[in-house]
């Protein structure tokens, strides 16, 4: 069950779908034009494919942690005024759950034995991909705010070049 007061703020989110992910989506237009002309430098932003739609939950950039590391980008980042970021969640099987067999009666499924092929490597790409990953937020109800974060970027992009 949901509670009421739950259900109504749902309700009325729903009902502004349109709005509320269009908002989204121009924010991450705001993000890409500030940082179109540094693809391939120190960035890559997030790729979307012919046939399919983003919304935008965030606007995801991965960081070429070769030549700078995540930690030192986001602390100039935030020196630069911008908002903090997120990092991308941990990889599903190498949540602790996992490593700590803790399946809370899904040992039908996860055993000792199949445990041991829950390990860094197994999934090379997204091994490699995940401590790369910037997610910028895109609910900012003020463009000037998602325009001062945007610009932001592009400095602290620029300052590593």
């Amino acid at each position: 069950r949901m509670p009421e007061l739950c259900c109504a703020v749902a309700l009325g989110q729903t009902e502004r779908i349109n709005e509320l992910v269009g908002h989204r989506l121009t924010v991450a237009e705001i993000f890409k034009e500030n940082t179109k002309e540094l693809e391939g430098t120190i960035i890559e932003s997030q790729k979307n494919y012919p046939h399919s739609e983003n919304t935008y939950w965030t606007w995801v950039m991965s960081l070429d942690t070769s030549k700078v590391e995540w930690s030192t980008f986001r602390r100039r980042f935030i020196a630069n005024n911008g908002d903090p970021f997120y990092g991308a969640w941990q990889l599903t099987y190498l949540e602790p759950m996992f490593k700590n067999f803790a399946f809370l009666g899904r040992e039908n499924f996860i055993n000792e034995r199949t445990l041991k092929s829950y390990t860094p490597g197994i999934c090379q790409i997204a091994d490699n991909l995940q401590p790369t990953l910037m997610q910028f937020k895109t609910n900012y109800w003020s463009l000037e705010e998602a325009e001062k974060n945007a610009k932001c970027l592009n400095k602290t992009i620029k300052s590593f070049l």
